[in-house]
């Protein structure tokens, strides 16, 4: 899904047929992912894994070069502009999908890398922050359900 990462339904598959699976590298903890097809263009990070797994169809492994940052690469991908470009170049009329060689074609703006991990940094500290509100608001919403629970079992009277 969009910038999340389940290695759900696990499937297993022989030694040799990984090897024969991953010609072209394996997947590594930062790599993007990209997905081509149903859905096309979801984006999201490789996490740290403690496990080797391959990545399924209709899914490439974006492995940046030096000087592009992968946090950096992933939000591009995910930003409305880029997306509309993935739009344009894709093919078909059910299910949309866009071939490699397409997605090579699109430019993404390229600051330093120094300001790419800026952005990176800035992001991170954002998505942190979402997520223990998030956390928090869990929280309050189970002691509020709690709460009224107890209220109505006459457990706590209110003056």
């Amino acid at each position: 899904k969009k910038d999340f990462f389940s290695i759900e339904p696990k499937e297993f598959i022989s030694e040799d047929d990984f090897e024969n699976r991953m010609t072209r590298g394996i997947p590594k903890v930062g790599d993007v992912l990209f997905t081509t097809e149903a859905p096309l263009g979801n984006v999201c990070l490789i996490p740290d894994l403690k496990t080797r797994f391959s990545v399924g169809q209709r899914i490439i492994t974006l492995q940046p070069n030096e000087g592009l940052d992968s946090i950096y690469l992933k939000y591009a991908l995910l930003s409305n502009n880029i997306q509309k470009e993935i739009l344009k170049k894709s093919t078909g009329s059910t299910v949309k999908g866009i071939k490699s060689k397409y997605l090579k074609e699109i430019e993404i703006p390229l600051p330093d890398y120094e300001k790419q991990k800026e952005f990176g940094e800035y992001v991170t500290k954002i998505n942190n922050i979402i997520e223990s509100l998030t956390s928090q608001r869990i929280d309050l919403e189970k002691l509020l359900k709690e709460s009224i629970e107890k209220i109505f079992k006459g457990v706590i009277i209110y003056e």
